[in-house]
């Protein structure tokens, strides 16, 4: 994760959570997801303005792994983007096989988003 988002490092971005070790087709759905996601937090949501901020907390409950992504400081959201948009077609394609499920808020001050998916899927 730490790899995929270290383009956006000098931005105000915190990663929490233990460590994962994800591979396999895993590794390559997550990377095309989290990829998606930073760029489109940085052409349109909390890393495409200066006082933006991205966190992102990782947590183990049992077997199953929860990713919570969390935008603040963008420009203001006042509609959310179509669920039929590239990002979301990825996100079907390329997640649906690990059985994660993909929860959106779309708030005023940013996008807040929970990836769930079970652990045994990540290797």
């Amino acid at each position: 994760m730490k790899a995929i988002l270290s383009p956006y490092e000098r931005q105000s971005l915190e990663i929490t959570g233990p460590e994962v070790t994800v591979t396999g087709s895993a590794l390559t759905a997550l990377a095309l997801v989290l990829h998606e996601l930073a760029t489109n937090a940085a052409k349109y949501g909390a890393l495409s303005s200066p006082g933006g901020r991205l966190s992102i907390n990782l947590a183990r409950d049992d077997d199953i792994l929860t990713l919570q992504w969390s935008e603040r400081g963008g420009p203001e959201i006042s509609a959310a983007p179509s669920p039929s948009s590239f990002g979301s077609k990825l996100e079907k394609a390329t997640l649906g096989g690990l059985g994660a499920t993909i929860e959106r808020e779309w708030k005023s001050e940013g996008l807040v988003l929970s990836l769930t998916l079970p652990f045994d899927r990540l290797t």
